[in-house]
């Protein structure tokens, strides 16, 4: 893959290897899923607001590199552009970013204590690849040819951008599983229960 720092995949095998039984996903004692899709959709369950993490780590990176490349001299594409709206373009940057930061931080929360749904990953998922790509346009679209050559960053963060749509589900498909469990659903999914 090009993007995500030329990540390799690959398939591993493993013969006779021994594993205690603390080591094994499935135990004698445990109920067995119904089906293979069950347990794929409880990994992405869990994989989904780490993936989200990182998605907001990389929107962090290009936000403080195209920062740190405008503190540094580097002029806007649009050289008419003010002082005031390329630090607005910066805060509208700062405001997406926190948004699905704090949103990873809730779904993670719910994972731990139990609570999480497929639809909060889903929500997580699909809003923290939205904000990836609007970000990393963003930055792009202000820096121009000059800053991509100067923060090679930001190239590879847009590339890395576009591959996070399509990882664990694309938008569109996340979109859609919100939608069912929304009609499933008689709460609110960010509905935390009140303490006793």
């Amino acid at each position: 893959m090009a993007g995500l720092r030329a990540t390799q995949l690959a398939v591993l095998s493993y013969a006779d290897c021994e594993l205690c039984d603390h080591a094994l996903l499935a135990r004698g004692d445990e109920k067995p899923l119904d089906d293979a899709f069950s347990g794929a959709q409880r990994s992405w369950d869990h994989f989904r607001p780490l993936l989200s993490a990182v998605m907001v780590g990389t929107c962090r990176r290009i936000r403080a590199d195209l920062a740190a490349w405008l503190d540094a001299g580097g002029r806007p594409v649009h050289s008419r552009q003010s002082t005031a709206s390329v630090e607005a373009s910066l805060l509208d940057m700062d405001r997406q970013i926190t948004a699905a930061w704090l949103l990873c931080h809730c779904t993670a929360w719910k994972t731990d204590q139990g609570t999480a749904t497929s639809m909060d990953s889903s929500m997580t998922k699909a809003f923290a690849s939205r904000v990836a790509a609007r970000v990393t346009r963003a930055a792009i679209d202000l820096a121009g040819i000059d800053g991509i050559a100067a923060c090679p960053s930001l190239e590879q963060g847009y590339r890395d951008a576009k591959a996070f749509e399509i990882m664990e589900g694309t938008g569109d498909l996340q979109r859609l599983m919100i939608a069912r469990a929304a009609q499933r659903s008689t709460s609110h999914p960010w509905d935390i229960p009140e303490p006793t």
